[in-house]
This record gives structure tokens, sequence and C-alpha cells, in this order.
């Protein structure tokens, strides 16, 4: 338990891949929104990315 504080501040200080590689601890109330909206974005276009590469690569009668 006495590492638990360590532990913490090690997770609230690396910079987080969903966050576009910015640390949780810089996250605010002034950039909160920008952040929320980044990590949205990405996901939602790596996403469709995914999605339309597995419909094309299904699909046989390709021009």
């Amino acid at each position: 338990m006495k590492e638990l504080p360590h532990i913490i501040n090690s997770i609230n200080n690396t910079p987080s891949r969903p966050l576009n590689d910015m640390r949780p601890a810089d996250v605010n109330k002034s950039n909160e929104d920008e952040v929320r909206l980044n990590a949205y974005l990405v996901s939602t276009q790596e996403m469709q990315k995914l999605t339309l590469s597995v419909l094309y690569k299904n699909r046989t009668d390709v021009i």
C-alpha cells in the first residue's frame, strides 16, 4: 500500500496514447473539451479505416 501514491503519480505523469500522448496530469478544465474531442475523433477515424478495410477486403466485385 505504501507504493500506491507512487503508482498513481507515475500513471498521471506518463503520456497516454488515447490522449494523443498527453499526460493525464496535463488535462484541465480549459482543455478537457479539446482532449475529449481529439480522443473521440482519433478512435472514430481509426474505426472507420478498419471498417472500410474489412469491407473492401471482403468484396469480390471491386473494379
